[in-house]
């Protein structure tokens, strides 16, 4: 992936990945399941196997998204699990909001 790109891969599907980042790349994995999971990202219009690139506020904005998945995670209190579920879940809606607002140019992954 590119700087300000995505993709989301089904669950059990092999995927690239190397380990040849650079000190100044950063990128978030998430892994993600559940009952609901394919319902929320067919509501958010988000392919799997796709590359989605963002502009830079975009970015930043699920960057501070996923950042506050992590304190919650990382502080664990009463009720963590499900409170990071449904923040995670806002990110995948504003991904794809963001996606059909900027009718990114799709990629094959």
């Amino acid at each position: 992936l590119q700087p300000c790109q995505f993709a989301v891969w089904k669950y059990n599907t092999p995927y690239p990945f190397t380990d040849g980042f650079d000190l100044l790349t950063g990128f978030y994995f998430a892994h993600f399941s559940g009952y609901r999971i394919q319902e929320i990202l067919d509501s958010c219009q988000l392919e799997p196997h796709k590359i989605y690139t963002l502009q830079e506020s975009q970015i930043a904005q699920i960057s501070q998204e996923i950042e506050a998945i992590f304190r919650e995670f990382i502080l664990r209190q009463p009720g963590y699990e499900e409170i990071t579920a449904a923040m995670f879940t806002e990110v995948l809606i504003h991904l794809g909001r963001f996606v059909r607002e900027g009718s990114p140019e799709l990629q094959q992954a």
